[in-house]
């Protein structure tokens, strides 16, 4: 499954991936990223495996990332976004 990254906190280790699907957003671990990246920043691109359901939320398991976009990149998207649902 692909998806982008919603939100990453880097000082505990987690954050949340939309699915491309737009189904419910999961859960993101530290622990579920590859070895060589302990972190994603928001509007990385990733393909993951849908895991478990815990405190109401799915988690996303072995999680590769698919494409690392800029910040900068990521909040002009979601500007253009936001302006094309108005």
């Amino acid at each position: 499954m692909l998806g982008t990254v919603s939100f990453y906190k880097r000082t505990k280790g987690w954050g949340f991936i939309v699915p491309d699907d737009l189904g419910p957003d999961l859960f993101l671990h530290c622990s579920h990223l590859p070895a060589d990246h302990r972190f994603v920043n928001e509007g990385d691109r990733v393909e993951f495996e849908v895991g478990p359901i815990d405190r109401n939320r799915p988690i996303a398991l072995n999680v590769r990332i698919v494409e690392e976009v800029r910040a900068a990149t990521f909040v002009n998207s979601l500007e253009a976004r936001h302006v094309s649902s108005k």
